[in-house]
């Protein structure tokens, strides 16, 4: 089992330094997350309700469209 932690308070992704709306980002995130073959479960922690349908609306949308992996590729190259 492969276990990721993304969070934009402590550890993880620090969504604001990306430089783009955090939550289109956390979306794309989310959405990789979801579709790796190797991942069973995603478990998300939300404090406010609204983001449970943000997150859900995300997930429907399915694996990533090429240009959107194309700007986490770009995002990771930044971060590495």
């Amino acid at each position: 089992m492969l276990s990721l932690y993304l969070s934009r308070f402590v550890r993880g992704w620090k969504l604001d330094e990306i430089g783009e709306d955090p939550a289109e980002v956390s979306g794309i995130l989310l959405r990789w997350v979801a579709s790796q073959h190797l991942v069973d479960h995603v478990i998300v922690s939300m404090r406010k309700s609204e983001w449970v349908r943000a997150n859900l609306d995300a997930v429907a949308r399915g694996p990533l469209t090429e240009v959107e992996q194309a700007r986490l590729q770009g995002w990771l190259a930044r971060a590495g």
